[in-house]
C-alpha cells in the first residue's frame, strides 16, 4: 500500500534522528503519525506506552490488533469526547465506527457516516470508505457496499494502491450482485491503475478478479488466461497461491482434472506446506480428488483444511457432502446445512457437483459462452460481461474470419489486410502481430489459432455473426480500416444496392 510504503520510508528517516532529539516532545507527534502511516505496532506502542492517555485515538487504533472491541470503542469515544482535532479526530472516528460494527451495534453505519463528515483529506476519506465497504460486506449489505466502493474510488485518485483496492472490491461486489458488465469495468480499471509503479503489487489481484468473473460467466478460456496472468504478475507467495487456486478452479470446470491436481499441488508446495500442515487450498485439492475417484486422498485433504473464512467453510462442506454421497452415506445431505443457495461461489460449486447440490434445491448450469459480432456498421463485439474493444486492423481481421465461417487461409489474410510494405516475411510478422492483438482484445491466447496455412477462430465459444444488411451504412463497415478487402467489400455492396 502506498500509504504504508510512505510511512515505512518516513520510519527509516526517523531512525536516523539522534535518540536524544527523538526523546523531545516535539518529536512525539511525528513518531505517532509515522507509526500510524506505516502500520508499525512496535513504534506506536513505544510512544503511547511512554505517554499514556496523551494520544487516545492512536491507542484505540493500536487496540484493534490486540484488545477487545469494547476497549477499542471506549478509547475512541474517550478521544472524541476529549476534543481531539486533526488526524487524531479522523482516526478516532474511524475506529469508533469499526468497533461499533464489530460489536454489532445498531448505530454503526451512522457512525461511519459521522466519521466521513469530519474534515479530512480526500485520501483519508477514501480509506474510510474502504473500511466502511468491508463492514457492509461483512453485514451482507452488498448493494450498499457497492455504492461505498464506488464513492471510495472518487476520493483515492492520488493513492494508486488504495484506488486499485477500491476498484477490485467494487468488481467483486458487482459480481456477487450478478452485475457482470459493471464488474468487468471495475476489474479492468483496477488492472489499468495497477500498471503504475506505485500499485504494482495489486496487478495480480485485478487479474484474479477478472478470472473469477469470466469463470462465473462461463468464459472459461478467458478465465484461464486471466488467472495465468494473475500468477505471472504476483509479487509474493500468498498472491501466487491464490492465483493458482483460481486456475485450479478453472481447470476443474474445463474437465482438465490432472492439470488441476498439478496446479493445486504446486500451490501448496509454493506456500511451504509440509507433511501434516493445514491450508485452505486443501479444499480445492479435495474437490478434484473426489472427481477423479481418489476418495482416500479426498478424505486426507479434507482433514488438513484450514477454514480461513465462512465461504471456505461452505465449499469444504459441499466437498464433504459430495464425498459422502458417492460413498453411499445416507446422511450425506447433513453436511450441507446452513449453506446459502444464493451465494455465487456456492452456485459455482453446484455446477461441478450437480447431483449433490440439486438434491438440496440448488440448480446451476454453466452459462453458454457466446460472443456476438455485429458487422452491420462499425464492428461491435459483445460478450456476456460487456463490449470488447479492438483496433481497426484487429476488427477487420475478426470481420474477415467471421464472414468466412471462422477460417481463412494465411494467403487470403495477407492479401486482405494492409500490412505495410516489405517482403513476404515482413508481412507475415505483421500478420502475427495483428493476430496477437486480436487474441489480447478477445481476452485469451486461444481465441485465434494460427498455423502455417490457416487463421481460425476458436470453436470453444458460440459466435453469433450479424453480417451487413443496410447499404446506407456501408461506409461505416469496419470503420477506421482501409484494408483492401474492406474497401472492396464496401464497393461491391454499394454496387449491389444501385437500381438496375
Amino acid at each position: 500500500m502506498k500509504r504504508r510504503a510512505d510511512g515505512l520510508k518516513l520510519r527509516t528517516l526517523l531512525d536516523r534522528v539522534p535518540p536524544d532529539v527523538r526523546a523531545g516532545t516535539e518529536w512525539r507527534e511525528a513518531q505517532v503519525w509515522v507509526a500510524y502511516r506505516a502500520g508499525d505496532q512496535a513504534l506506536l506502542r513505544e510512544v503511547t506506552s511512554a505517554h499514556p492517555g496523551l494520544y487516545p485515538a492512536f491507542e484505540a487504533y493500536l487496540g484493534t490488533w490486540q484488545r477487545p472491541w469494547e476497549e477499542v470503542l471506549a478509547g475512541a469515544q474517550r478521544a472524541l469526547d476529549g476534543g481531539v482535532t486533526g488526524l487524531e479526530r479522523v482516526v478516532a472516528g474511524r475506529f469508533r465506527a469499526v468497533a461499533l460494527a464489530q460489536l454489532g451495534r445498531a448505530d454503526w453505519q451512522e457512525a461511519f457516516r459521522d466519521a466521513l463528515g469530519v474534515p479530512q483529506s480526500d485520501r483519508d476519506r477514501g480509506l474510510l470508505c474502504l473500511e466502511f465497504g468491508h463492514q457492509l460486506v461483512s453485514a451482507g449489505l452488498e448493494r450498499a457496499a457497492r455504492d461505498v466502493w464506488a464513492q471510495a474510488a472518487t476520493y483515492l485518485s492520488t493513492d494508486a494502491w488504495a484506488l486499485t483496492q477500491a476498484f477490485s472490491n467494487l468488481g467483486i461486489t458487482c459480481l456477487r450482485l450478478d452485475e457482470l458488465p459493471a464488474a468487468e469495468r471495475a476489474f479492468a480499471r483496477a488492472v489499468k491503475v495497477a500498471h503504475g509503479t506505485e500499485a504494482r503489487g495489486q496487478l495480480s489481484i485485478g487479474w484474479r478478479g477478472l478470472g473469477s468473473l469470466y469463470l462465473w460467466s462461463g468464459q472459461l478460456g478467458r478465465a484461464e488466461h486471466a488467472y495465468r496472468t494473475a500468477e505471472e504478475k504476483a509479487d509474493d507467495v500468498p498472491l501466487t497461491v491464490m492465483a493458482r487456486r483460481g486456475l485450479g478452479r478453472v481447470l476443474r470446470a474445463r474437465g482438465h482434472l490432472d492439470e488441476a491436481l498439478e496446479v493445486l499441488r504446486s500451490a501448496l508446495l509454493h506456500a511451504g506446506v509440509r507433511d501434516g500442515d493445514r491450508h485452505a487450498a486443501f479444499t480445492d485439492l479435495a474437490g478434484v480428488q473426489v472427481l477423479i475417484g481418489d476418495h482416500a486422498g479426498a478424505h486426507a485433504s479434507l482433514d488438513r483444511v484450514v477454514l480461513s473464512d465462512v465461504v471456505e467453510a461452505w465449499r469444504a462442506q459441499i466437498v464433504r457432502a459430495e464425498l459422502a454421497r458417492v460413498q453411499g452415506d445416507p446422511a450425506w445431505a447433513a453436511h450441507l446445512q446452513g449453506i446459502p443457495a444464493e451465494h455465487h461461489l456456492v452456485r459455482e460449486e453446484a455446477r461441478i457437483f450437480p447431483d449433490t447440490m440439486t438434491a438440496v434445491g440448488v440448480v446451476e448450469a454453466t452459462p453458454e459462452w457466446w460472443i456476438d459480432v455485429n458487422l452491420d456498421g462499425p464492428v461491435r463485439v459483445v460478450t456476456a460481461t460487456g463490449p470488447v474493444q479492438l483496433r481497426p486492423t484487429e476488427a477487420s481481421l475478426l470481420a474477415l474470419l467471421a464472414m468466412h465461417q471462422g477460417s481463412v487461409s494465411v494467403e487470403r489474410a495477407l492479401a486482405a489486410l494492409d500490412l505495410g510494405g516489405g517482403d513476404l516475411r515482413r508481412q507475415k510478422r505483421q500478420l502475427n502481430r495483428v493476430i496477437q492483438g486480436l487474441r489480447s482484445g478477445l481476452g485469451w491466447s486461444g481465441a485465434v489459432e494460427h498455423s502455417p496455412d490457416l487463421v481460425t477462430l476458436s470453436r470453444e465459444p458460440r459466435w453469433t455473426v450479424r453480417e451487413p444488411q443496410d447499404a446506407a451504412r456501408v461506409d461505416t463497415f469496419c470503420e477506421g480500416s482501409f484494408d483492401p478487402w474492406v474497401t472492396e467489400y464496401r464497393s461491391d455492396m454499394t454496387m449491389r444496392s444501385l437500381p438496375d
